[in-house]
């Protein structure tokens, strides 16, 4: 038998000796493995980008369809603005009845004298 050094660490047989670091040949097929490898995780993630992308566009067209929907509906709105502001002020939708600049039991009066009538105009 034979004893160890400080330091020395026992080897066993030679097939379980630790092996030297690639070189030449074998080091290239592994670089362009792990290169390979990388290259697939990018083509994944632009997929993934290209259906996020895909999603955004229809948000977008949806969003715009929207958005012309509320200026249509805001240019009516504004119309019909236009419109109401050209009329003449309607009397009937004035709570002063007896036209006296005041809302008071004279205004009353006249609106429960008239209340069961029929209107002529």
């Amino acid at each position: 038998m034979w004893k160890l050094r400080r330091g020395e660490t026992p080897r066993g047989p030679p097939e379980l000796a630790p092996r030297p670091a690639p070189r030449g040949h074998h080091a290239r097929a592994g670089a362009q493995r792990a290169l390979a490898a990388e290259v697939a995780a990018l083509g994944t993630e632009n997929a993934a980008l290209l259906a996020e992308k895909a999603a955004l566009t229809t948000q977008n067209a949806a969003l715009a369809v929207e958005l012309a929907a509320s200026e249509e509906s805001l240019a009516r709105c504004e119309g019909l603005l236009q419109t109401c502001e050209g009329q003449a002020p309607n009397l009937a939708c004035q709570a002063d009845l007896s036209g006296d600049g005041f809302v008071n039991f004279r205004d009353l009066g006249l609106f429960k004298s008239v209340f069961f009538e029929a209107c002529t105009q």
